[in-house]
């Protein structure tokens, strides 16, 4: 009976466990997810402000930006800026 009981308990666990990283993984998706759509979103946005499409450098750079700076300060630099200046943020490595 005590080797049933064991048996149960650790499958409960092991249960419990799956559960848990399969909530953490499905928050990681959708935290994943926001964060594509905001750099799709900004990268449209830059696009339309800039007058054509972003390199992959700007791209990437503006990804680096919404990760350290944070949406606000990328929107406010994005509907704040002429085109040049945009484009000077975007390829400056130390822009804030």
């Amino acid at each position: 009976m005590e080797t049933r009981e064991w048996y149960e308990q650790w499958n409960a666990r092991r249960m419990k466990e799956a559960r848990e990283a399969e909530e953490r993984a499905q928050q990681r998706g959708h935290q994943l997810g926001q964060q594509l759509g905001q750099l799709q979103m900004a990268s449209r946005l830059c696009a339309v402000r800039l007058g054509r499409p972003l390199t992959e450098a700007e791209t990437a750079a503006l990804a680096e930006r919404l990760d350290r700076l944070g949406a606000d300060r990328v929107s406010e630099v994005m509907l704040s800026s002429a085109a040049e200046a945009l484009t000077a943020w975007l390829s400056d490595p130390n822009a804030t």
